[in-house]
């Protein structure tokens, strides 16, 4: 009996060693997708109420972006509010899949 249960505890720590492993990978698809996109734009519109800014390329496709505390804001390099942002800046924002601004760059 001890012969078989120590190659069966051997094994099963193993397996389970094994699957921890693969679960803990990710796949590169998914680490694409949770990746922060980037657009160069021109503003079109600030809401300091709703919080959120709308923009527009250069294709003229438009989009509007959320924007909270942890959102990085700069204008010319120098660290700024939402209200700092105008109409008609150009800026260039890295965005996450949800529409949550991550940076606006101006």
């Amino acid at each position: 009996m001890k012969k078989t249960l120590l190659p069966m505890l051997v094994m099963a720590a193993m397996l389970s060693f094994s699957l921890t492993i693969i679960a803990s990978q990710e796949r590169p698809e998914a680490r694409q997708q949770d990746a922060p996109q980037l657009v160069s734009a021109t503003i079109k519109q600030v809401d300091t109420a709703g919080s959120t800014v709308m923009v527009e390329t250069p294709e003229k496709q438009q989009g509007t972006f959320t924007v909270d505390s942890m959102t990085k804001i700069t204008v010319k390099g120098k660290k700024a509010k939402l209200s700092d942002l105008k109409e008609g800046q150009q800026v260039k924002i890295a965005f996450n899949k949800e529409g949550k601004a991550l940076s606006i760059a101006a």
